[in-house]
């Protein structure tokens, strides 16, 4: 058995899973003569496959020896990363890792439940990104996370967004007249059909400083 890879030990032990369905229950058994089975090994390095088949008299022959390629989780992780870098840069990437340590272990973490989940079919994939994230790519390029995200390769395949389905229509400045950075205003915003309408009001003057 120490000479065996381990997707050959796993092919011997599938022997015994329970791989046939009887009255709606499963029940052990193992593979009758004949039976051929696929065993694949997806590690975090490697993903490493084996073809086997049980002969007549129960013992195992290989048809296609144990091979495989660096196509396990890690890899996985690092193009992740690759991804994230390719907008950001290395330099904002670094940074936020070794800085914000809680909010890139969140950042990791989601995405090892949306590689878990992700299938085929899966038009979208939505990742929460931080704001200590936005900060530090802002400090650390000039640019906002939107802006690289938008002059990245990745254009028009990824989209930012400030929430899940919202995103950034455009920016308003409101220049406030006089002196004096203590100063409290409502802003309102009022949504119509094809346009949003701004109105910015000074608490203490009751005066509209945009409308």
């Amino acid at each position: 058995m120490a000479d065996n890879s381990q997707p050959e030990a796993a092919s011997i032990f599938c022997r015994l899973l329970p791989v046939e369905q009887s009255g709606g229950e499963y029940s052990l058994s193992t593979f009758t003569g004949g039976t051929k089975f696929l065993v694949v090994d997806a590690g975090g390095g490697t993903v490493d496959i084996a073809v086997q088949q049980v002969t007549e008299t129960g013992l195992i022959k290989n048809i296609h020896v144990a091979s495989g390629g660096d196509w396990g989780g890690s890899k996985v992780d690092e193009e992740f990363f690759k991804f994230i870098t390719n907008i950001i840069g290395d330099k904002a990437f670094e940074v936020f890792k070794n800085t914000c340590r809680e909010d890139f272990t969140f950042l990791t973490g989601d995405f090892e439940i949306k590689k878990r989940t992700v299938t085929l079919s899966t038009d979208t994939v939505v990742f929460r990104l931080s704001s200590s994230l936005s900060s530090t790519v802002l400090e650390c390029t000039g640019k906002t996370l939107q802006t690289l995200i938008e002059e990245s390769i990745y254009a028009g395949k990824v989209v930012f967004v400030t929430e899940e389905g919202c995103q950034l229509a455009g920016k308003l400045r409101l220049p406030l007249a006089g002196s004096g950075l203590d100063r409290n205003v409502k802003v309102e915003m009022i949504y119509g059909e094809t346009e949003i309408k701004v109105e910015a009001k000074e608490i203490a003057t009751g005066k509209f400083i945009h409308k």
